[in-house]
């Protein structure tokens, strides 16, 4: 599966693969995003809540590219997406031809924290996607109309930002941030 990312959310290049399912269909997921050419491979904890974490739950290996964001997306973006399938489907062999060679040397996230938000207000992030974390690092902060800060938004732990809302409007519930926790982000190229 290959997503665009709505115009929303800010994102680094990464690739889910299936993490709960059965291993010889999480070793095959992670076979297939190891041919992706991205900074990170992302063990994903579901097993329900998109079409290729369900693909999974019936044996069937599957990963989710994410590349672009904000709705905005260049030749660039789109021609290393096209390489990317086609490098997946000659890992499959169902397409001929050499698996092309890598940029990136990808870091394996195993761990992912995901925060919502608690508030409904306005989000001043202040990272950037991709950027190092560090444990008890602000985020960004939820504030209201007349700028009281509701909600501040730390990191649980080291780390790289996998994705973010970078629009002014969030709502209780909403996504927040994404990033994978103790991964040695030292070694993730920069992109």
């Amino acid at each position: 599966m290959y997503r665009l990312r709505t115009y929303y959310e800010e994102l680094m290049p990464y690739v889910y693969y299936v993490g709960a399912a059965a291993a010889e269909v999480v070793e095959k997921s992670k076979a297939m995003a190891e041919v992706m050419d991205v900074p990170c491979l992302v063990h994903s904890p579901h097993g329900s809540g998109d079409s290729y974490n369900y693909a999974g739950s019936c044996g069937i290996p599957s990963i989710l590219i994410e590349r672009g964001c904000t709705g905005v997306w260049s030749k660039e973006e789109v021609e290393l997406g096209k390489e990317d399938v086609r490098n997946v489907l000659r890992y499959l062999k169902v397409l001929e031809g050499k698996i092309s060679e890598r940029i990136y040397n990808p870091v394996d996230i195993e761990n992912v924290i995901y925060k919502s938000a608690s508030h409904t207000g306005c989000w001043y992030p202040i990272k950037k996607a991709g950027d190092a974390l560090k444990k008890g690092e602000i985020l960004g902060r939820i504030k209201d109309y007349f700028g009281n800060v509701l909600e501040t938004c730390t990191a649980e732990a080291d780390g790289i930002l996998l994705y973010q809302v970078v629009s002014l409007s969030i709502i209780k519930g909403g996504s927040m941030v994404a990033y994978g926790g103790n991964a040695d982000y030292g070694q993730i190229d920069k992109w």
